[in-house]
């Protein structure tokens, strides 16, 4: 099965109350109901031994609340066959291969980087990267976020509308466009990081460690530096969740998920 297909029958069956978790370790351990283990089960699932240096520098490292960070996410335009409108445009180039359009690249704020990509299929594809300033997963973190979306879907929503009023011919084609709205509060996350960074700083060398959990899945913990120069260690795990963004917010905050490895 597809990983999101494990993990859609994973939740219902908790659901159900036919399965509980067991351990939680970068990957979910479950149990039937009931069924409890004579030993217990090993900390050690992904090969990282106790006593690896690293495994004793962040076992009991304080962390920083989770947060999401470089965010791609997707939303389909609608009766409307956007791409070949825009594909005649000579201000915007056609990728010769995969026939996408690069439609925008916007500094939303100083650490808030957005690109914006038009494909064949009428899907709009947006990726926000914010290394240096992750969104916390609490109330003013999706608050501040949700002011972000709401800044590019409105500069996507007036981009498509000023380039397809290019002449008269499509002025009266869409004399209705100025009513096209691309809500955010649809758009589909197909990837993002969610990690926490260390509250101290990190003195030593630079590092970065990475386990494969899955296809498209990944846990990392590396020595992050930011703009003031400080370093802490950030541990960080890549996720597909495939469903609207709050939604997936919504899930991450009620399952209080963690990134312990």
């Amino acid at each position: 099965m597809a990983h999101g297909t494990i993990k859609n029958y994973i939740c219902k069956l908790r659901e159900e109350g036919k399965i509980e978790r067991v351990n939680t370790s970068g990957i979910a351990f479950y149990t039937l109901k009931g069924v409890h283990f004579t030993k217990s089960m090993t900390d050690n699932h992904m090969g990282v031994s106790v006593n690896h240096p690293f495994y004793r520098m962040i076992k009991d490292l304080p962390m920083e609340k989770n947060s999401i960070h470089n965010i791609r996410l997707r939303f389909k335009v609608k009766d409307l066959d956007v791409w070949k409108k825009l594909s005649i445009n000579s201000s915007f180039k056609i990728n010769s291969i995969s026939k996408d359009i690069k439609l925008a690249s916007w500094q939303i704020e100083k650490d808030v980087l957005v690109g914006v990509t038009l494909h064949r299929t009428n899907t709009v594809s947006i990726y926000i990267g914010c290394s240096f300033k992750p969104f916390p997963l609490d109330f003013q973190g999706v608050i501040d976020l949700s002011k972000i979306l709401t800044r590019i879907e409105e500069r996507i929503t007036r981009l498509i509308q000023d380039n397809l009023y290019t002449n008269d011919l499509y002025k009266k084609e869409y004399k209705n466009l100025e009513y096209l709205n691309f809500s955010h509060k649809e758009w589909i996350v197909t990837m993002w990081h969610i990690g926490a960074d260390s509250k101290v700083e990190y003195s030593g060398e630079k590092f970065a460690i990475k386990w494969d959990l899955a296809e498209k899945t990944f846990v990392q913990i590396y020595s992050k530096e930011f703009r003031d120069n400080k370093v802490k260690i950030r541990l960080e795990r890549l996720e597909v969740p495939n469903k609207k963004l709050l939604d997936a917010i919504e899930q991450k905050i009620n399952h209080n998920n963690n990134l312990y490895i």
